[in-house]
């Protein structure tokens, strides 16, 4: 069971209470190792980097540690996957975290499919993973709750790839 730093508790978290409640469907399978509060192209986000467990790893090929991305507002833009483009390649996460994935968290109820049609019009360096807010809050500790996404995200960012070359 993965863990969030004391680093993350007293500083991010005392001030995003509520966000603790979407990080613990994610315990199951990382540690929660640094967060901050983030801001590109006039969007405003928590910043997290989740570092994989061994079997995380190995199951998804992870060599570095994840970040993710919590949004409260309402609805995805194309400005919410500028702000990710943007801040995955500034520091700390340059040369810290997995260059070809994040995860993103968002109250949006078409996060998903949102995601897909703007990747399959705009196609990314990165796969997005999209959680739905709601999802996260009921899931409590279901230990396949983030695999069962996760896994699903991918096949969707590698078929929208697939799709591009063809």
């Amino acid at each position: 069971m993965g863990q969030i730093k004391q680093d993350v508790r007293d500083n991010h978290l005392l001030h995003h209470q509520a966000e603790e409640s979407l990080l613990q469907p994610f315990l199951t399978g990382f540690d929660v190792t640094w967060a901050r509060p983030r801001k590109a192209y006039n969007t405003e986000v928590s910043m997290y980097f989740l570092k994989p467990e061994a079997f995380m790893s190995q199951m998804f090929g992870f060599e570095h540690e994840v970040v993710l991305f919590i949004s409260n507002f309402p609805t995805l833009e194309p400005r919410s996957m500028q702000a990710a483009d943007i801040l995955i390649g500034e520091d700390p996460a340059r040369g810290r975290v997995d260059q070809s994935i994040f995860f993103l968290c968002t109250p949006a109820l078409d996060g998903r499919q949102w995601v897909a049609d703007y990747t399959s019009r705009n196609p990314q360096a990165r796969i997005p993973v999209v959680f739905n807010t709601n999802e996260l809050s009921a899931g409590g500790n279901d230990a396949w709750l983030v695999r069962n996404i996760l896994r699903d995200g991918l096949l969707v960012g590698v078929q929208c790839e697939l799709n591009r070359l063809s």
